[in-house]
C-alpha cells in the first residue's frame, strides 16, 4: 500500500509540473533488456544514462538543470520502487506533502479515478476481477471512495426514487437491452454507462434521475469493477421495473 501511494504521488507531481515521466520511463524500458535492471551493473548504467539524458550544468543553464534535477528524482524513485524498496512512512508523508504543494486535490483524485469515458472505463475493469462483497460495501456506504466520502446508492434504490437493486442483472439483460438503442451492449457495458452517465438514459416510469454524475471522478477502476460485480450478482427473477 505504501509503495502504491508513493508511486501515485510521484505521477501526480509529474503531471502538475508538466514532466513526461511516463515517456521517460518508457524510453528507459526500450533501452534495456528488462523493464528495470536491479543488478549493481544495471543501476550503475542507470546513473550513467541519467548523466547523459538529464544534464546538470547549473552554470550554463540553471533553469534546465533544475528541471532535470527534479526529473532525475522521479526516475530514481520509480526505479527504487521497482527494485523492491519500501519507503518509510516519513518518506511517503514527505512525498505527499510535496505533491500537495503543486497539485490541487481534485487533480490528484482525477488521476486515480476511472474517469468519465464509459468505453475506457469498461476496458479498465475488464482487466480486473470484481469483488461483489466489496461492491456491496461500497454500494451501501460502508466503505469510502477516493475522496473519503461514502456512496448512498441504497438510499434511492431501496425506495421508490430509482429502480430497485434486486434483480438488476436480470432486468438489464431481459428488458433494458431489448431497447434498440442498446443493441450490442453487454450487461456490464450498460451498468458502467449508467453509473458514469446516469442522465444519458432515463428508465421508463421514472421522470428523472436523482443519481449524480460524478462517480467517474470518485471511483477508481477496482471500485467500479466491484460495484458492477455486485450488481451482476443481482439476478433474481422479478417483474418490477
Amino acid at each position: 500500500m505504501i509503495r502504491l501511494r508513493l508511486t501515485y504521488v510521484m505521477i501526480i507531481a509529474a503531471l502538475c509540473l508538466g514532466v513526461m515521466t511516463g515517456v521517460l520511463l518508457a524510453q528507459q524500458r526500450e533501452e534495456t533488456a528488462a523493464p528495470f535492471d536491479c543488478s549493481p551493473a544495471g543501476l550503475d548504467a542507470l546513473m550513467q544514462s541519467m548523466d547523459e539524458r538529464f544534464v546538470l550544468d547549473f552554470a550554463a543553464d540553471n533553469e534546465t538543470a533544475t528541471a532535470n534535477l527534479y526529473r532525475r528524482g522521479l526516475v530514481y524513485q520509480q526505479n527504487a520502487l521497482e527494485c523492491g524498496y519500501t519507503p518509510t512512512s516519513s518518506e511517503v508523508d514527505t512525498s505527499i506533502g510535496l505533491t500537495l504543494n503543486v497539485a490541487d486535490l481534485s487533480l490528484i483524485l482525477m488521476a486515480q479515478s476511472v474517469g468519465t469515458d464509459p468505453v475506457e472505463a469498461l476496458a479498465q475493469i475488464e482487466e480486473l476481477s470484481g469483488d461483489p462483497s466489496r461492491g456491496q460495501q461500497l454500494y451501501n456506504g460502508l466503505e469510502p471512495v477516493l475522496d473519503g466520502t461514502q456512496l448512498t446508492c441504497y438510499s434511492c434504490h431501496d425506495s421508490l426514487n430509482a429502480p430497485t437493486l434486486e434483480g438488476t442483472w436480470t432486468r438489464v439483460d431481459e428488458i433494458r437491452l431489448q431497447d434498440p438503442m442498446f443493441e450490442g451492449y453487454t450487461v456490464e457495458q450498460y451498468l458502467v454507462e449508467s453509473i458514469l452517465h446516469p442522465n444519458a438514459y432515463i428508465v421508463p416510469d421514472y421522470q428523472e434521475t436523482l443519481m449524480p454524475d460524478y462517480f467517474g471522478t470518485r471511483l477508481d477502476a477496482q471500485m467500479l469493477a466491484d460495484i458492477v460485480a455486485y450488481m451482476d450478482s443481482q439476478d433474481q427473477l422479478i417483474e418490477t421495473p
